[in-house]
């Protein structure tokens, strides 16, 4: 797993559908359906639940992801400013 599948995932949940993830990242749906495959495969579970249309809605599973993803991104962006502060301290 790493970060860049963990953005597209929360971006997928944000958008709502991998179609609309994957044109708002001007990628192919079949290239975002790909990488959400990949991460529940490493995973070894259904973070989502297909169903009819193109509208995705997270498993439990899934909203456990959810939460998880935002906090490592978000502790991730706190160590980037924290390092970029002492570099620029350091010069």
């Amino acid at each position: 797993m790493n970060l860049s599948q963990m953005r597209m995932f929360l971006e997928v949940v944000r958008h709502g559908s991998l179609s609309e993830a994957a044109r708002q990242h001007k990628l192919t749906q079949p290239a975002v359906t790909r990488k959400m495959q990949r991460l529940e495969k490493e995973l070894g579970t259904d973070l989502f639940e297909r169903g009819e249309g193109h509208q995705i809605k997270l498993t439990s599973r899934g909203h456990e992801f959810l939460s998880f993803a935002e906090k490592v991104l978000s502790d991730y962006t706190v160590l980037q400013e924290k390092w970029r502060l002492q570099h620029k301290e350091a010069s």
